[in-house]
Order: structure tokens, then C-alpha cells, then sequence
């Protein structure tokens, strides 16, 4: 069986501020305190923050140093960055294809990354988020090892930095002919998503792949996106015909393997 990787992302900007956990704009320009990169000190419970952005974004580049701030930041954490010179002015693009995940050192490092992720536009999941989180979870568990067959070494590397972000166990087997990812999650994790649509779509592919899940509709209210400003990508997207979240299709993306459960 194919394992696909994420659906579609609808995500929206129709509700009022006030109704969102991360509701101010600005906190795009606000960045984590310092020393966010550095390897966090392993406790009982592991806390991540995945981030993907599958389109260019665009961004204006004004000089200032909340700016350059900005820009080396999403160098920092994995993102693409490139210069667009319009001659008046200097446009700055960024994406980031693949998921990537920052280490959070506690409940208040991967609030605050996730609020800077969430306002620059990012497609966002939480690894054991924090106890009052109001974001809608899934609670996740694979206790046997699970093999999925790789087509190359980049959908292999692919696989484990995404089964990684979800907090399973992966090791790649490589088999000159094919490669070999197996994944198991034997302690469980909970996984915090932006709104309650991304959170059934993570919940369907989870049980597809294998996986037992948990899922409290309590949440399903929240949209960590509702009420932020999306002018940003709105700019960046022109031309392209999207806007914000919307239409991300992965049914055939680079995650795609061959289940040999």
C-alpha cells in the first residue's frame, strides 16, 4: 500500500482575532530567545516543533534590523532564501519544501516558536505540545516496526525526518536495489495542529500508515491561523494562484512509499 503523506490544507483568515491563541501579526517579527539552536537537553517527554512551507513566500527587504533578523533566522533554521532585485526595491523569497523541526527546551520555547512559524506562514505540528494547549491533538502509537520501501535516498531521508518530527524511532536500511525505512513509535506521542481540518487529515493518514490515534473534538473550534494577517503570503503567492494554505496537495509528494507491514 502507498503511504501518502498529507492531504490538503485548507486554511483560513475569516475568523476575528480574538479568536485565535496566536492572534497578533506581529509576532512574526518577534523572534524565540537566543539560544534556540542549540541541542536541547533531553527530558522524560521530547517537544518539537515541525514546520513546512511548500510555496515561496515573499517578504519586503527594508534594512531594518528586525529584518535581517528575520532573514537569517529562516537561513538558520533550513529554510531557501533568495534575493529578488526590483530595482526600487529588494524583495526576499523563502520556502522550505521538506519538514524540518526545531527542538523545544520546554512549554514556553515551542509556544513561541510555533507563534513565530504559524505568523510567517508556516504549515506547522507540535510534538507533545503543552499540557493547556488549546490547539486540537491527536494522540499517536505504533508499537511494532513498521517497514516502508524507499525509491531513492532522498524519499528515504524524506520519510525519516517526518516520521522523526512525530517522535517515532527510524532507521534506514539500505539494500543496493531499494531502500528500507522502518519506523515504530512504541511510547506514543500527542501531536498539536493548527486547526481541527489538519488534525482529522494527520489522523486519516496516521491510521492509514498504521498507526493507532486518539482524537478529542473538543478543540476542533480552533485555527491557530484565524485572525493573523496573510497579507504576506497573499503577495507571495501572486501569480501562482493560491493564497495562504490553501491547495497544498500531496497525494503524489515525496513521501510516498511502499508498505511492507
Amino acid at each position: 500500500m502507498k503511504l501518502t503523506i498529507i492531504a490538503v490544507f485548507f486554511l483560513t483568515a475569516c475568523f476575528s482575532p480574538a479568536s485565535s491563541p496566536y492572534s497578533s501579526a506581529q509576532q512574526r517579527d518577534q523572534l524565540p530567545q537566543a539560544g534556540n539552536f542549540a541541542p536541547a537537553i533531553q527530558s522524560a517527554v521530547v517537544k518539537k516543533v515541525g514546520f513546512r512551507m511548500t510555496n515561496w513566500q515573499t517578504i519586503h527587504h527594508d534594512g531594518t534590523p528586525a529584518t535581517q533578523e528575520r532573514i537569517a533566522t529562516l537561513q538558520r533554521i533550513g529554510c531557501e532564501v533568495r534575493e529578488d532585485n526590483h530595482g526600487g526595491h529588494v524583495d526576499i523569497g523563502f520556502r522550505c519544501v521538506s519538514w524540518k523541526s526545531i527542538p523545544a527546551q520546554n512549554d514556553d520555547q515551542q509556544r513561541q516558536w510555533h507563534a513565530w512559524l504559524v505568523n510567517n506562514e508556516f504549515e506547522t505540528v507540535l510534538l507533545n505540545p503543552p499540557a493547556n494547549s488549546p490547539l486540537p491533538a491527536v494522540g499517536i502509537r505504533l508499537l511494532d516496526w513498521k517497514t516502508i520501501h524507499a525509491d531513492n535516498a532522498e524519499q528515504a531521508q524524506s520519510l525519516k525526518e517526518t516520521y522523526e518530527l512525530i517522535g517515532c524511532e527510524v532507521t534506514i536500511d539500505n539494500h543496493g536495489d531499494h531502500i528500507d525505512a522502518k519506523i515504530r513509535c512504541a511510547n506514543g506521542a500527542t501531536l498539536g495542529l493548527v486547526n481541527s481540518q489538519s488534525a482529522h487529515v494527520w489522523q486519516e493518514w496516521l491510521n492509514k500508515s498504521g498507526f493507532e490515534t486518539q482524537h478529542d473534538h473538543s478543540a476542533d473550534g480552533v485555527d491557530a491561523h484565524a485572525g493573523h494577517d496573510h497579507t504576506m503570503a497573499a503577495q507571495g503567492n501572486a501569480g501562482q494562484g493560491q493564497v495562504g494554505h490553501e491547495g497544498h496537495d500531496h497525494a503524489t509528494g515525496d513521501h510516498a512509499g511502499h508498505d511492507h507491514h
